[in-house]
């Protein structure tokens, strides 16, 4: 609900904005598809089937610590503590120093060279969702900028985590990660002793965090005690150094070569009408049984859904919501190398991808 609510909103901004309609998953993670085998700039690694790697970033146990220094690029006195000024606290996006939310940018700052692609993944969490971060920088050959929501003004379980996989993770030098929290619960955070870990396997807070109560959780009948979706998601796309972004939900697993394969299919949809800049590039989503290897190509993911084991989103509880235009003729089509637009929408301003 929260996404579909977004779309007006990222119509009206200052990018050109691609746009994932849905975040909730049957499976525990699972892939946009397209074929492409390769990425630029990515590099993978080669780990066991996805039957045995059942929670998201549990491929992490396969690294090792880099040996010195940290993949990120920290700022505000980390990794021992947070210590900002006044100055460096932004209002929000939308209602400025009115809002009742401050935001404090680029906590850890992205690293992009000139491979990267220039379409930024821009998601939010919370702590009991930060393992999917692991997976998200893995398959994204772009930047990712996340906006995490503290909600009572201590970042330290989730801000540990973090850390933990930028000793790990290389791709984390594309992370930039931004604080959300309210104007009266500034966060702090101080570690006397950190220290690399001795091993890259999620740590127990990292762990055990998927299972912590929910910070998106409301109590009943209380309007100050809200998950503020569209704050976090509109500071993350603020943050956003490239002119397209992937406005997604943690949750939500990239194909590989999205990113590389969308900018090369701008090139034969370049628009110089007053009106571009309201364009959207609606990516179409799939759900697949938690029971399946997690299909990586258009073929495996047709194949699955023959077999009723992948269906679009949200069509075993509502057929028409989410079935986009041309889904018969995309499955009957030979999977290709580029990515096409497969229906516009001009009233909306919209293409749907077809990938």
């Amino acid at each position: 609900m929260h996404t579909m609510a977004a779309i007006p909103r990222m119509i009206t901004s200052r990018y050109l904005s691609l746009i994932v309609i849905m975040f909730c998953l049957v499976s525990t993670f699972f892939f946009l598809l397209n074929n492409v085998q390769t990425a630029r700039n990515a590099k993978i690694v080669d780990l066991p089937s996805a039957r045995r790697l059942r929670l998201p970033g549990e491929f992490s146990k396969y690294l090792k610590p880099k040996a010195s220094g940290s993949y990120c690029k920290m700022n505000f006195g980390l990794p021992t503590q947070l210590a900002y000024a006044k100055n460096n606290i932004s209002g929000t996006p939308e209602l400025k120093e009115s809002s009742e939310f401050r935001i404090l940018y680029n906590v850890i700052e992205s690293q992009l060279g000139d491979e990267d692609p220039g379409v930024t993944y821009v998601t939010q969490l919370t702590k009991e969702f930060v393992l999917y971060l692991a997976e998200i920088v893995r398959y994204w050959e772009g930047a990712v900028s996340v906006a995490v929501y503290i909600p009572d003004g201590n970042p330290k379980d989730i801000l540990q985590s973090i850390l933990h996989f930028c000793y790990c993770i290389p791709q984390m030098s594309r992370l930039s990660l931004h604080l959300v929290f309210k104007k009266d619960s500034e966060p702090s955070f101080y570690l006397s002793k950190p220290m690399p870990p001795q091993t890259c396997e999620a740590n127990e807070l990292t762990r055990t965090s998927i299972n912590s109560n929910s910070s998106r959780d409301t109590k009943p009948h209380d309007p100050t005690n809200w998950y503020p979706i569209n704050v976090c998601r509109n500071a993350a796309r603020e943050a956003a150094k490239t002119d397209f972004v992937l406005v997604s939900d943690i949750e939500l697993m990239p194909s590989k070569g999205l990113a590389s394969r969308f900018i090369d299919m701008t090139e034969s949809y370049k628009c110089e009408a007053p009106n571009c800049k309201k364009r959207i590039f609606v990516v179409p989503v799939f759900e697949v049984d938690s029971k399946e290897d997690l299909p990586r190509n258009k073929r495996q993911l047709v194949n699955l859904m023959r077999d009723h084991k992948a269906v679009y989103f949200h069509q075993l509880t509502c057929v028409h919501c989410q079935k986009f235009p041309g889904l018969d003729q995309w499955k009957e089509s030979e999977p290709g190398d580029i990515i096409k637009v497969s229906v516009r929408c001009p009233l909306a301003h919209g293409l749907v991808i077809s990938v």
